[in-house]
């Protein structure tokens, strides 16, 4: 009997997984090696929030990192909460400019070529990531601009270190300077 059931289980395991060589049978979007898998890379252009990433901010994340065209960019949610658009692009090397740009009241993602010199190893370009939620930002603005970050953060390759700032000290020249040393 045990021999009968492991007949048919191999019998029904073969059936199962045979092949079919007929194109129209198969789902679309698959991975022929691997059936499972979709064919398409995942990507993370939509948060957990729901807010999804527009191109136009890759494509000014690409000018500022291999173009070398502009200096830093500044990010904002779109007035319906439901897209991360470009707010602004720079190519002032003037830090000020870059925290003028940040507003005391409400929440902002920036980017910004960082350009240091380390003692005995000379002079470095790293670009800063900068998380800005300040204290006297709307809630509502900070937990969406928090649940978002890293859908905008992970769509940006070449990060070298994340600022986050709820104050204009934590985001000082000093305070970035320190921390870029450190990475």
């Amino acid at each position: 009997m045990a021999s009968t059931w492991g007949a048919l289980a191999r019998a029904a395991s073969s059936a199962a997984f045979e092949r079919d060589d007929d194109e129209t049978n198969k789902p679309p979007n698959t991975n022929t090696r691997f059936p499972l898998l979709p064919t398409t890379k995942l990507s993370y252009k939509m948060s957990r929030s729901g807010v999804a990433v527009s191109s136009d901010c890759q494509d000014a994340f690409n000018d500022l990192q291999f173009g070398k065209k502009t200096k830093f960019i500044v990010f904002r949610l779109n007035d319906a909460r439901t897209e991360i658009i470009v707010e602004k692009t720079s190519n002032s090397a003037d830090y000020e400019e870059f925290l003028a740009c940040l507003p005391e009241n409400d929440c902002r993602y920036a980017v910004y070529d960082v350009e240091f010199e380390k003692a005995g190893e000379g002079k470095r370009n790293k670009i800063a990531f900068y998380t800005w939620s300040p204290d006297t930002a709307p809630i509502k603005s900070k937990m969406v601009y928090a649940s978002s970050k890293e859908s905008l953060r992970r769509s940006f390759n070449g990060i070298g270190a994340e600022i986050q700032g709820t104050e204009f000290s934590e985001v000082s020249w000093d305070a970035v300077l320190e921390k870029m040393m450190r990475v």
